[in-house]
């Protein structure tokens, strides 16, 4: 069936073009993301009350009640504690706010192919990635302009030379930590969709250059962890008969370790990329010193923490003193073992009816679910360094995995039983 065929009579144009526009433009274009959502959410409505056609997931609801009460518990612990009203706002805003708009969405995104539609998104968002960041690198080099002024800032584009690597500063960078782990995913296994098999190499190819010219570190990481990722989630899985080639596979995890080591010995020198790699594990970096300073302010309350807006003993933004850059030690410090233990066993809960899944075998129209866990991962690493999820596109992205257990049981190769689902009528 083409893709552009109207599945139940509906066509898929609307959910393709908003997951689109989330993938390439992060934090950027909000007006038009805020139009296209509008639209979502007249078709939601519709189907709900008009048509009578929509059902709300239980296990997308079971799984978003986790930090929505970690949100609620974390503003009632920050009123209590006088924290400042305004981090208990955005936090508020964060878990409460975002995971009642993700499950709408995630809810909306069931009723179509929805495996389809992320796999062509994230195609089109790579290509749109290396055309705009790619062609910026080489323009700014020369020292002109390639795209308006407008968009520049839009986009926050910019590029810095510095000796023995290039730094890319934009907003859509961070998205290739879902978007390169998912397109490896789809041609080194057997279960990845098969659709665009060309367009998904020159991705893929345009991607992995865009990476290394990034200068970003978490990417880098990310990246020379993709063969390992997907090693332990085949053997966690069973499906090493999935993989196209297991001995490439092997020689990958053995071959990238031994190729840094000899890089060391080779190229090492005050400016060189490896050095920039290694400075990011430096006791002396900046979030090794954010991390001693939040664990312990966390040990002073380690059950329930400190609530939103809780502050160290080390201030990194005076007018935000609440904010730091490792996302993880924030989660223990504010909501303690008990909100940080909910939150992880809403993620585990995800990732087991994922490997579930891929384990049982899936049927051709419905494969994807493996390089959508890959690309989860990627986020979730990089995430410990950078605060991702502060936002509202990196959260509904992450909202794939979480859907995952959702997608309907009878196109997924496991046999049909009694709906686990809450209709509107």
């Amino acid at each position: 069936m083409n893709f552009l065929t109207p599945t139940h009579d509906r066509c898929p144009l609307l959910p393709l073009l908003f997951v689109w526009v989330i993938l390439s433009f992060p934090r950027a274009f909000q007006e038009l993301k805020l139009v296209l959502l509008f639209f979502v959410i007249l078709d939601f409505f519709l189907l709900a009350f008009v048509r009578r056609e929509l059902a709300f997931s239980q296990k997308i609801l079971f799984i978003y009640s986790f930090p929505i009460s970690v949100g609620l518990v974390g503003a009632l612990f920050g009123i209590y504690n006088g924290n400042s009203s305004q981090a208990v706002l955005d936090g508020l805003k964060l878990y409460l706010l975002w995971s009642v708009l993700v499950v709408l969405l995630l809810n909306y995104l069931i009723k179509f192919n929805a495996l389809l539609i992320i796999h062509y998104s994230v195609i089109l968002s790579a290509i749109t990635n290396a055309a705009i960041n790619i062609p910026l690198v080489f323009y700014a080099y020369g020292g002109t302009n390639f795209f308006p002024l407008w968009f520049e800032e839009r986009m926050s584009l910019g590029v810095g030379f510095h000796e023995g690597y290039v730094h890319i500063v934009s907003h859509n960078i961070g998205m290739l930590l879902f978007i390169v782990p998912y397109l490896i995913a789809t041609v080194w296994r057997t279960d990845g969709r098969q659709e665009m098999r060309w367009v998904v190499w020159v991705a893929l190819a345009a991607c992995l250059l865009l990476a290394a010219l990034s200068g970003r570190r978490a990417l880098w990481l990310v990246v020379l962890a993709v063969p390992y990722l997907l090693w332990i989630l085949t053997l966690i899985s069973g499906t090493k008969e999935r993989v196209k080639s297991y001995t490439f596979l092997i020689v990958a995890i053995y071959g990238i370790p031994l190729a840094a080591i000899m890089l060391m010995f080779i190229t090492i020198s005050d400016h060189s990329i490896l050095t920039r790699l290694i400075t990011a594990f430096s006791s002396e970096d900046e979030r090794s010193t954010q991390s001693v300073h939040l664990i312990d302010s966390f040990l002073r309350n380690p059950f329930f923490g400190s609530g939103f807006g809780g502050v160290s003993s080390y201030v990194r933004e005076p007018e935000s003193p609440w904010a730091y850059e490792l996302s993880y030690h924030v989660i223990l410090f504010n909501f303690g073992f008990f909100g940080a233990g909910l939150l992880i066993f809403a993620l585990f809960y995800a990732l087991f009816n994922a490997v579930r899944m891929i384990r049982r075998g899936i049927f051709k129209d419905q494969n994807g679910v493996f390089p959508i866990v890959l690309g989860s991962a990627g986020l979730l690493i990089a995430n410990y360094s950078n605060p991702y999820f502060g936002t509202f596109d990196y959260l509904f992205v992450l909202g794939f995995l979480f859907m995952l257990g959702s997608l309907p049981r009878d196109k997924a190769g496991i046999a049909p039983r009694r709906s686990k689902r809450v209709w509107i009528s």
